[in-house]
């Protein structure tokens, strides 16, 4: 199998995954006996963490936060936000782009879906190549999704799946 192939089959499987996640069903807040708080000092620890491990690293920064059911979601998303505009300046474009994308993730878990639509619009890749990993394909796809829009998503879809066709 070629590495190309390889890349694509690992981005279906992450489209299908995240399509998975987004349609699972949320215990209503309410029967969630959750604290969602991040206390001051928490909060200015993990608003100090460089991108890596904030954003990247297992366990860690924003990830150590989302509990299995994922009752802490819009508070977690709004602390990649908070993350994202108070690091602005040490971040790359790219960095920015997959923190509004996780941010969206979870927007999207909570039920939130304009949140969700508009960090997923702040991820797509204005300068992707046309030889590379169809990210904007996936992001469509998600898109696609939450407005119930199943032309579209099997189009993404095939666009991930498929050779690059532009």
């Amino acid at each position: 199998m070629s590495v190309e192939t390889r890349s694509r089959s690992r981005i279906v499987l992450a489209v299908v995954a995240s399509v998975g996640l987004l349609s699972w069903t949320q215990p209503a807040r309410a029967q969630v006996d959750v604290a969602c708080e991040i206390d001051a000092r928490e909060r200015e620890h993990l608003l100090s963490l460089g991108y890596r491990d904030f954003d990247q690293t297992p366990a860690e920064g924003w990830r150590a936060l989302v509990n299995a059911d994922f009752a802490c979601a819009p508070e977690v998303a709004g602390l990649i936000d908070e993350y994202a505009s108070t690091n602005g300046g040490d971040l790359t474009d790219y960095n920015v782009q997959i923190l509004s994308w996780h941010a969206g993730q979870l927007y999207g878990f909570a039920g939130q879906t304009d949140r969700a639509r508009e960090r997923f619009k702040a991820s797509l890749d204005p300068t992707e190549a046309a030889d590379a990993p169809p990210w904007n394909a996936y992001v469509r796809a998600s898109l696609a999704f939450l407005d119930d829009d199943l032309a579209e998503l099997q189009r993404q879809r095939a666009l991930i799946a498929g050779p690059r066709a532009r």
